[in-house]
């Protein structure tokens, strides 16, 4: 999976949170989260990183990892993810 938006940029209060400078995400990181929760995917999990915002989803017994890069010299986020479902 790979998104790329344009439109989640940084918010107020981020910058106390960045583990680098210019790093953004927070807001996408917010409305992935709400998003997710309305069509039954669990995220227990999310944190900041230094290339952007980590969050683990829960989809039926499916763990997801979604990771949202952040390009401080980009106008833009990638989002990428990987599943794993457990044995």
């Amino acid at each position: 999976m790979l998104i790329e938006a344009k439109n989640f940029f940084a918010v107020e209060g981020q910058s106390e949170e960045l583990v680098n400078e210019g790093m953004v995400g927070k807001a996408l990181r917010s409305y992935l989260h709400e998003m997710l929760s309305l069509v039954d995917i669990h995220v227990p999990f999310f944190c900041i990183e230094d290339w952007g915002w980590w969050l683990l989803a829960e989809w039926n017994g499916t763990l997801i990892g979604l990771c949202i890069l952040s390009d401080p010299d980009a106008d833009i986020l990638t989002v990428t993810g990987h599943a794993h479902h457990p044995f």
